[in-house]
């Protein structure tokens, strides 16, 4: 009688060995799908890490290009760009935020420690006085008067707040004269709190304009 053992057990020995043949296989093929889904993982991260580096780049030129523009004295050009150019002891500073400042050396406007404009600075002012009515008609004007830091002694002001103050008030007096609407003005003092490099670029008046 034929023994059907051995021949159960031949086929349990193939298929075992036929299955074990498949799990190989089954497992280097995952193993090459891992390795490759991992290739195309660290290609994405470097992919993420330079386009992160490049905002960063952007970032940083950005804000360089904002501290510039903020601290940027605009230079007179000859293309009609300066709106205060060409006027005795005025320069022009654009700043942050729109405003447009025509910086009045106050030695050029007055004599020391007097708060009384000089005859001779009223051509400048005129100047500015014609800018105010045109190019910058129904726009916000401020005016803010700067001292130096030496402490009052001889001139009969109560403190250079108050000297900053009736420099830039006489400054106001004389647009309005020039026809410039005293309502469009704001007059203030800053004294001593925002010094220059030296004394007597410290001793200013800030004619500002808000264009924005």
């Amino acid at each position: 009688m034929f023994n059907i053992r051995p021949a159960l057990l031949f086929c349990a020995a193939s298929a075992l060995l036929a299955g074990c043949k498949t799990n190989e296989e089954m497992m280097a093929r995952y193993e090459e799908e891992n390795l490759t889904l991992r290739g195309e993982l660290t290609m994405k991260d470097d992919a993420i890490s330079s386009l992160e580096g490049q905002l960063m780049n952007c970032e940083s030129m950005s804000a360089d290009l904002e501290e510039q523009l903020a601290s940027a004295s605009f230079t007179p050009t000859e293309d009609g760009l300066d709106p205060f150019g060409g006027l005795a002891g005025v320069t022009t500073e654009f700043e942050a935020g729109g405003v447009v400042t025509a910086n009045v050396e106050g030695d050029f406007l007055f004599s020391s420690g007097r708060s009384t404009l000089k005859s001779s600075a009223k051509t400048s002012l005129n100047g500015v006085a014609d800018k105010l009515k045109g190019e910058f008609s129904g726009q916000t004007i401020r005016i803010v008067g700067h001292t130096d830091t030496d402490p009052i002694k001889k001139s009969g002001h109560k403190s250079n707040h108050h000297l900053g103050f009736e420099r830039a008030y006489a400054v106001m007096k004389y647009l309005v004269s020039r026809g410039v609407p005293e309502s469009s003005i704001e007059v203030c003092s800053y004294g001593p709190n925002d010094p220059k490099s030296s004394k007597s670029t410290s001793r200013r008046v800030e004619i500002s304009v808000v264009t924005d």
